[in-house]
This record gives structure tokens, C-alpha cells and sequence, in this order.
């Protein structure tokens, strides 16, 4: 939450991966502070590529 406030403020852009678990409140503020939330299972292995790690990682290899 604090990174969406402070990218906001600046005007950058961010993307923040999170577990469908997360409330929706949560996920709304972050799309009010403007950042593109990828909204992910939960529940699955650390080694899945469904997790939130291997999703996040994957987007930040793949964002310029």
C-alpha cells in the first residue's frame, strides 16, 4: 500500500500482484492510488507459477 501511495505521489507506475485472498477494500484502494493490481490463486506451492512470487516475478522481467 505504502509503494502504491509513494509511486502515486511521484507519478510512476506500478503493478502489484496479489492473492485473491486479499481483501476487496485493499484492492481497491491500491487501483484508487492508480496501481494495476493482478489479482492471483492462493494457496498453491512457492514453486507453482501461480504463485504470487513467480507471477510478480515474471511481470518485473517482463515490464521495462
Amino acid at each position: 500500500m505504502g509503494l502504491a501511495m509513494i509511486a502515486a505521489q511521484r507519478g510512476y507506475r506500478t503493478k502489484v500482484v496479489v492473492s485473491y485472498k486479499s481483501s476487496a477494500e485493499k484492492i481497491a484502494t491500491l487501483r484508487a492510488y492508480g496501481a494495476e493490481v493482478i489479482v492471483t490463486v492462493g494457496g498453491v506451492t512457492r514453486d507453482d507459477p501461480r504463485h504470487v512470487s513467480q507471477i510478480a516475478a515474471r511481470v518485473a522481467a517482463q515490464t521495462p
